[in-house]
């Protein structure tokens, strides 16, 4: 699947989306590391 083709075509057609879930994260986010630990108990 190409995104940015989809995302171009969808542009260049003013059709109004929405990304939800992991594709707009990974669009709008910058993988980071935080270094955190999280803990249970």
């Amino acid at each position: 699947m190409n995104v940015d083709a989809m995302l171009r075509v969808l542009n260049e057609e003013q059709v109004d989306y929405l990304l939800i879930g992991g594709m707009n994260f990974l669009i709008r986010h910058l993988p980071e590391l935080t270094f955190d630990v999280d803990e249970t108990q």
